[in-house]
């Protein structure tokens, strides 16, 4: 698979779904307000680091996500 969006595209696609091989530097589980979890995830690639929040699916991806490596996105 080619890659199509770099780290560096992110802040264009806003809102949108994207889907590509990215690195996972780190995560963290956070609370919104209304006190719902979160992941914050930093993305990396050959372009750069962005932070990404995850509001879907929490349970499940918290468990399956491993800092350090790439995981389609």
């Amino acid at each position: 698979m080619d890659k199509k969006i770099f780290v560096l595209d992110l802040p264009n696609k806003m809102g949108q779904e994207v889907e590509d091989l990215f690195q996972i530097k780190d995560f963290q589980e956070r609370n919104n307000k209304d006190g719902q979890i979160y992941l914050e995830i930093v993305l990396s690639d050959v372009s750069g680091s962005q932070i990404a929040r995850i509001f879907d699916n929490v349970e499940n991806l918290r468990q399956r996500i491993e800092k350090g490596k790439v995981h389609r996105v």
